[in-house]
């Protein structure tokens, strides 16, 4: 119903546009919801939040389906039958797929100062649920670096939220270098935030 509006109505009504953008990024047109949101007028903070989540939202169903159906698999193997299934990665296209969008939203959101906590989790997740871990982490390490990390921790520590993205993937730690003086040296950190990646 809010695409059919979209189609015949409007165009310049803030309330239409949101529920188009919404319906699109629920009916996966993420192509149309990322033209709907590049157009003027600037989407809402509303509008962005809710594409993201309807982004995270689908991966997040499509990751359920995928592991009742792995587990119904192994059932049928367990009981002699025969079935093949594919694997636990997105099958959406990642330069346009959900994850790619809610990052997109998110991006939108932030260059307008408009980015929130709850925000920032759904496009880790999106990214972590799509399997897109380094389009992820990149994002984090934006945030973590552009200062909007401090307008963000008033509801969600946004190396927590980058624990979502990591998890399965890599463990995620933090060092305070005024309680760490010496092993900091031996890093040589000289500014903060400093990021560094390890391999086991």
């Amino acid at each position: 119903t809010a695409l059919s509006w979209w189609e015949h109505a409007d165009a310049s009504s803030a309330a239409c546009r949101e529920a188009a953008g919404h319906a699109m990024a629920r009916t996966g047109r993420w192509e149309q919801a990322a033209a709907l949101l590049d157009g003027p007028p600037p989407p809402t903070a509303r509008s962005l939040r809710l594409v993201a989540a309807a982004c995270a939202e689908h991966l997040q169903r499509q990751q359920q389906a995928t592991s009742g159906a792995a587990s119904r698999s192994g059932a049928a193997r367990s009981s002699g039958g025969s079935h093949s299934s594919g694997g636990g990665s997105s099958s959406e296209d990642g330069a346009h797929g959900p994850a790619a969008l809610a990052r997109h939203a998110f991006a939108l959101a932030a260059a307008a100062g408009l980015a929130d906590a709850p925000m920032l989790r759904d496009s880790l997740a999106a990214s972590a649920d799509a399997g897109e871990h380094s389009e992820g982490l990149a994002l984090w390490r934006r945030v973590r670096t552009s200062g909007d990390d401090a307008r963000l921790c008033e509801d969600l520590d946004v190396d927590k939220a980058a624990a979502v993205l990591l998890d399965g993937v890599a463990r995620l730690g933090a060092l305070d270098c005024s309680a760490n003086e010496d092993v900091c040296g031996r890093f040589n950190v000289h500014s903060y935030p400093s990021i560094f990646f390890y391999k086991d």
